[in-house]
């Protein structure tokens, strides 16, 4: 059983801890289910957005009992959107519609709990509970301002980011994962018609304008990546493969931590105790330091073994 779990994984190296102990065994055995009921996966990923969602949506009334639903749904929405991509991967029925759908499905479920969260916080006075800090007025605006720096900004940048090394690093390591270059997409968004083909023509603008912010964060990366193609196509030497992946290895490690576990439970603690704005600073602060961080790392490894090419160490 561990082995087809594992057979069922992108890499174990891009893999988080509380992935590979709960939620991957869990989504293996709902892949088995949904494939028993030839389900596709991008219907599960349909249900895990829709049921997501519906548990952000809980978090508007701020009652204890609705805050555990909300959490319960959260993490078995989270447990379908493992089972879809293990159920791709098992059924060989993996495509960029379902990539396009897998990612658009988180943004979902934290849209709604954003929203949820503002809606109930902007007619309450500015509270730092559990600490003894009143302040006397409302959020209003405020905690919108807050919530758009923390998601629009901050989030985005930190999840993009993320995807992205976890992208590149699987295709040094093997040549597989889902490391897409912007032009293609391109081309693939010229390629289809809004009359005949508007969902697909609409995802391809969409995953357009993410890949291209990938692009944006990692210059130095894309040097990188434009000299390889060039010099080595797909058939890159053992030696650059291994210097890379040994490299940028280490920097996975907190990739993951600003992807999604980490974030969601401390939003499910923030939440449960009644005390948002722990979820605000830890997001605007905490995580954008460690952003900052592995950026500058990782495009220094790019900018270094770049040099290695051009000077013929590979």
């Amino acid at each position: 059983m561990e082995k087809k779990i594992k057979s069922t994984y992108k890499s174990k190296d891009t893999e988080e801890f509380l992935d590979i102990w709960f939620t991957r065994p869990c989504g293996f055995v709902m892949a088995l289910l949904c494939n028993a009921l030839r389900m596709h996966p991008n219907v599960v990923t349909i249900i895990s957005m829709v049921i997501g969602a519906f548990g952000g949506f809980c978090f508007y009334f701020g009652e204890l009992k609705w805050s555990l639903i909300g959490v319960g749904s959260m993490i078995f929405a989270n447990i379908l959107d493992s089972a879809d991509g293990q159920l791709a991967r098992m059924s060989g029925k993996t495509s960029q519609l379902g990539r396009l759908l897998d990612g658009f499905s988180g943004d979902v479920w934290f849209f709604a709990m954003y929203l949820a969260i503002v809606l109930r916080l902007q007619t309450q006075y500015i509270s730092l509970y559990p600490l003894p800090f009143e302040f006397g007025i409302k959020w209003g605006v405020w905690i919108w301002l807050a919530f758009f720096l923390s998601g629009a900004i901050c989030h985005k940048n930190q999840v993009e980011l993320s995807d992205y090394h976890r992208n590149i690093y699987l295709w040094f390591q093997s040549g597989s994962g889902e490391l897409t270059d912007s032009s293609k997409v391109d081309g693939q968004v010229k390629a289809a018609s809004f009359r005949t083909q508007f969902i697909w023509k609409l995802a391809c603008i969409f995953y357009r304008s993410y890949t291209r912010r990938q692009e944006k964060q990692t210059p130095h990366f894309q040097t990188l990546f434009n000299m390889v193609k060039q010099r080595y196509g797909n058939d890159l030497p053992q030696a650059l493969r291994d210097d890379f992946c040994t490299a940028t290895k280490p920097i996975l490690f907190w990739d993951n931590v600003i992807t999604f576990n980490t974030r969601i439970i401390v939003m499910y603690i923030s939440v449960l105790m009644g005390a948002e704005w722990i979820y605000l600073l830890f997001e605007i602060c905490v995580m954008s330091l460690i952003w900052i961080i592995i950026r500058i790392k990782h495009e220094n490894i790019c900018k270094r073994i770049a040099n290695g090419i051009t000077q013929g160490k590979y």
